[in-house]
């Protein structure tokens, strides 16, 4: 499913008319779900790049909101920027790839 698609001016009004319906500590779930849906419809072999990049940031924002030191926070914030480029890098994103690799 591409943004520029009848598929896709589908998709978002339900996303948004149900994100709107449901209780406000259900929504982050929802939106969650809906855009591993719409990423998946487009290429199914990244699932599970995305499930390993949301439980890389989700970690790593837990221990960012545990450090009390500037400095700490810091050095995980570069921590997950580096583990998500890297694993989407080394997944094959050409676009990723032509940017970090000039050759």
């Amino acid at each position: 499913m591409l943004f520029n698609s009848i598929n896709f001016l589908v998709f978002f009004p339900i996303v948004v008319l149900i994100y709107f319906m449901i209780p406000r500590k259900l929504r982050y779930i929802w939106l969650l779900t809906a855009s591993y849906y719409f990423y998946m419809s487009w290429n199914p072999k990244y699932a599970i790049l995305i499930a390993v990049s949301t439980a890389i940031t989700y970690g790593t924002g837990r221990f960012i909101g545990y450090s009390k030191k500037e400095q700490i926070k810091k050095m995980w914030i570069f921590i997950c920027l580096a583990s998500n480029i890297a694993g989407k890098h080394g997944a094959g994103f050409p676009g990723l790839r032509h940017l970090l690799c000039r050759h």
